[in-house]
């Protein structure tokens, strides 16, 4: 039977975002990855975190019931190992526009679970894909957590606190980055049930303490960097029996330029360069 959610102890947020932020937590071990949510006054904002990296999302149309007394919410990872399939469904192109409603259950379903099966319940949260402002007959799309007051929590307002300010800081240094955590950027990008790809900017920069800073509308994605000590980058790159020699002359020495090349042609679009020969010069400036 659905519930018609008349009591209002319920919050929406949307599903992409959800899912968004999901992948970046799931990414930790179960027990350290996270998902955080609060009320900032107008909308919900949701923070998915793995301990290294860190998602964060503003929902303009985020819902936040009446009758929802719960000032911010934390998830731990694990509690969504047994649904990952409904975390994972939230990307996919016919949800994205979605909403997820997050329904204190503890009063209804809570209460079973103690007696009936004598399970310690301090909170029950029921999460259901639902059109908004429609009803959902699909019974594989909800499911319910248990939290208990003994849950660790990884993530506070003073812990997001203490990250932020550090954000708008920045540094001009060299810092080296897992590659793969570069890639995490692309998970800014809301596709809002589209296939294309719509030109969406994004600034990045290096912030305090050499985190990574990605920041678009609505979101921003911050990441440590890679921990390699007191070596700098030109330590890193270099080969022993080179130990005088320029990485770049080290590249062409053996032939490598063209791999470069083809390599960086991977992960940026073509340029033009081959069907446009004319090239820029002082004479054309006006």
């Amino acid at each position: 039977m659905v519930s018609k959610m008349n009591n209002k102890k319920y919050i929406s947020i949307n599903a992409e975002m959800l899912g968004r932020a999901y992948k970046i937590a799931k990414r930790a071990n179960i027990i350290y990855g996270g998902i955080f949510i609060w009320s900032s006054g107008q909308g919900l904002n949701i923070v998915g975190t793995d301990r290294h990296s860190l998602i964060f999302f503003h929902d303009e149309n985020g819902y936040l019931g009446d009758d929802f007394h719960h000032e911010s919410l934390y998830f731990c990872a694990s509690k969504f190992k047994k649904h990952k399939k409904f975390m994972q469904n939230l990307l996919t192109y016919k949800n994205h526009k979605k909403q997820v409603y997050i329904e204190d259950k503890t009063r209804d379903e809570g209460l079973i679970r103690s007696i009936f099966l004598k399970q310690k319940v301090d909170t029950l949260f029921n999460f259901k894909l639902k059109e908004p402002n429609k009803k959902s007959n699909n019974n594989g799309s909800s499911f319910s957590v248990v939290c208990e007051s003994s849950d660790e929590k990884m993530l506070s307002r003073e812990v997001l606190e203490n990250i932020f300010i550090k954000i708008p800081k920045k540094i001009f240094e060299p810092t080296p980055f897992d590659l793969e955590k570069i890639k995490l950027i692309d998970n800014l990008v809301l596709r809002h049930g589209s296939k294309s790809r719509k030109l969406k900017p994004v600034t990045i920069h290096v912030a305090e303490s050499n985190m990574l800073c990605a920041i678009c509308e609505h979101a921003f994605l911050i990441s440590m960097p890679l921990d390699l000590g007191d070596k700098t980058l030109k330590e890193i790159f270099k080969s022993p029996q080179d130990k005088d020699k320029n990485i770049f002359e080290i590249a062409i020495s053996e032939k490598k330029y063209k791999q470069i090349f083809n390599d960086i042609k991977k992960f940026l679009p073509d340029p033009g360069f081959k069907n446009n020969k004319k090239v820029y010069t002082q004479k054309e400036e006006i």
